[in-house]
């Protein structure tokens, strides 16, 4: 009777942390129609393993044409946080401008409130992030890179 109740014991305990592990599942966060150049809008997905507490870790950003074919892929260095957005921004001014993408996620503490990436798509091959920032949401905090 107590080899029944250990393997039932087990076994419950293995579906509860099953559980656990499915509960952080890839998720779409953010998606927003990026413009690459004057002839080619594409759609940026921003990707991540949501937590049941709505942190999300793990992020990668998927660049998608119009046919949902993937162009390119890039984890940014933000580890994760809360409400993670997305917003198509022009840095520069310019004809030749060309769009970048704001990443945003709320780090849950008041010395870093949330963190900031900007990155460019200019080269599909080789993503960068061409600024950082850690704290408020200063709107001309990469002004003059």
């Amino acid at each position: 009777m107590k080899i029944k109740w250990m393997v039932q014991g087990l076994a419950c305990s293995s579906v509860l942390f099953c559980s656990t592990i499915a509960a952080a599942a890839d998720t779409l966060l953010a998606q927003v129609p990026l413009q690459l150049t004057a002839e080619q809008t594409v759609t940026a997905e921003l990707w991540g393993d949501r937590l049941p507490n709505g942190y999300a870790n793990d992020l990668l950003i998927m660049i998608k044409d119009k046919d949902k074919k993937l162009l390119t892929a890039h984890a940014p260095s933000i580890k994760g946080g809360y409400n993670c957005q997305l917003q198509p921004i022009k840095l520069w001014a310019g004809k030749s401008a060309r769009q970048q993408l704001l990443v945003s996620a709320a780090q849950g503490d008041w010395h870093a409130p949330s963190e900031y990436r900007v990155l460019s798509f200019a080269n599909k091959k080789n993503v960068r992030e061409v600024c950082r920032k850690h704290g408020t949401g200063d709107a001309s905090f990469c002004q003059g890179r």
